[in-house]
């Protein structure tokens, strides 16, 4: 079973990602030269399963991703 939804994850995954143009995966401030700045805030909740025989383990994991894409910005409210 956990085979089948590992499947059908990357399935869904190579899917949405063929469905993206090569110009929206550019990175913001990439024709400027500059870096993007990307804050990043995470946390392990959880610690599910460890299973040292097949040595994995399970976790929940809280993240955030933020940065800011002027490409975005709008007139309107």
């Amino acid at each position: 079973m956990r085979s089948i939804k590992k499947i059908w994850v990357l399935t869904v995954l190579l899917l949405l990602c063929s469905q993206v143009s090569n110009a929206s995966m550019s990175r913001p401030n990439m024709d400027e030269g500059k870096a993007t700045e990307i804050r990043v805030l995470g946390a392990i909740l959880d610690v599910d399963k460890i299973d040292s025989a097949e040595q994995n383990f399970t976790l929940n994991l809280y993240s955030i991703f933020r940065w800011n894409d002027p490409r975005l910005a709008h007139d309107g409210k």
